[in-house]
């Protein structure tokens, strides 16, 4: 059930997770990187904060039309896995090759009324426009795709660092008139990026029966070094985790970074394979980032196969489908790399699986 947090802490975490300690010193990161997706994200942050009151107006309307929805049938297609694993980059390219629906950027401005006001839009899904850059998973413009990780805030709570381990009735049922309502709104299948419901997608899953779950994974060495990058860009600590760790060790005080990095790499690890064996590979699919990168087609095919398997529906035209360069080299120092790889290799994973 979703934890009780004061009201200006909500509102405030609305906009910032809730994870972040020094939403300030964040703030100043982001203007340092002189990144235009970093900038967007801080400049919807504003405009949430400024239109809050219609938001909360609209919301009556937007509960009315959810309550009165029936569950989805159309297919929901669920990016998940680790955090820097390519999860955006694949989200936007199955949102830019597919005729799909997707949670953009205007939701994260209305958070509490995303249907109604999209449906206020000409055109709130603009795939052909959809640009496969992001500042760690944010996207710039108002139709670029968003995680929405403020939905799943309402059914499993705002504390992000916490693994749900069920959710409740009155929340079950938000949950699946929220998607059938989205569906109702736009007859479309769903393409929506979430990195931690790769810890509770066995939750989701019977909820969304027409839903199935792509996991990225990736090389662990890459991903523990882009994780470790991480902590520094976002919380400007090696100490502080980015995203999900292990709940059993939260916090350990004996770990240093590199113990703490690799960890999470194992634990993420573990996640997929309970996720895999509580829902079958017919409905979570583990892809590699490797793989992807150098054959993007493929997965957009099989993605294509599932949302309309009487026809193909893949946009190509106008969408590179080209081999992405596959992100593995080294951005820290050499002690920091070496270091890495050698508590890797603790943990029974090196650079090759």
């Amino acid at each position: 059930m979703p934890n009780s947090v004061s009201p200006l802490r909500a509102m405030i975490h609305r906009s910032i997770p809730r994870h972040i300690n020094n939403p300030f010193a964040l703030a100043m990161r982001i203007l340092a990187s002189r990144n235009g997706e970093a900038f967007y994200a801080l400049a919807s942050a504003a405009a949430q904060a400024a239109v809050t009151p219609l938001d909360l107006a609209l919301s009556l309307r937007e509960k009315r039309i959810c309550e009165r929805a029936s569950p989805p049938e159309r297919p929901i297609v669920f990016v998940v896995g680790p955090p820097r694993s390519g999860t955006t980059v694949t989200a936007q390219v199955l949102s830019a090759s597919l005729p799909v629906a997707y949670f953009n950027n205007l939701t994260s401005i209305f958070p509490r009324s995303p249907i109604t006001v999209n449906k206020m839009v000409r055109r709130p899904f603009r795939n052909e426009r959809i640009s496969f850059r992001s500042f760690y998973g944010k996207s710039s413009n108002w139709y670029g795709p968003n995680d929405a990780l403020y939905f799943w805030d309402r059914w499993f709570g705002s504390d992000r660092t916490i693994i749900p381990s069920a959710i409740d009735e009155p929340h079950r049922t938000q949950l699946v008139q929220f998607f059938g309502a989205f569906q109702e709104a736009f007859p479309l299948p769903l393409v929506s990026k979430n990195n931690n419901m790769n810890a509770y997608a066995k939750i989701v899953a019977p909820l969304l029966p027409t839903a199935v779950f792509v996991c990225m994974r990736r090389n662990p060495l890459y991903l523990a070094q882009a994780l470790l990058k991480s902590r520094r860009d976002i919380h400007g600590s090696d100490e502080t985790p980015y995203g999900l760790e292990d709940p059993q060790v939260k916090g350990a005080q004996s770990d240093n970074a590199y113990q703490s990095v690799c960890r999470q790499v194992a634990f993420h690890r573990k996640l997929e394979t309970e996720q895999l064996q509580a829902i079958g590979p017919d409905r979570y699919w583990v892809v590699d980032y490797e793989q992807f990168c150098n054959d993007p087609k493929a997965l957009v095919d099989r993605v294509a196969s599932y949302i309309a398997p009487e026809k193909s529906v893949a946009r190509t035209e106008g969408v590179d489908l080209k081999p992405f360069p596959v992100s593995q080299q080294q951005k820290i120092s050499d002690k920091d790399f070496a270091r890495l790889t050698a508590e890797l290799k603790t943990w029974s994973l090196s650079e090759t699986n």
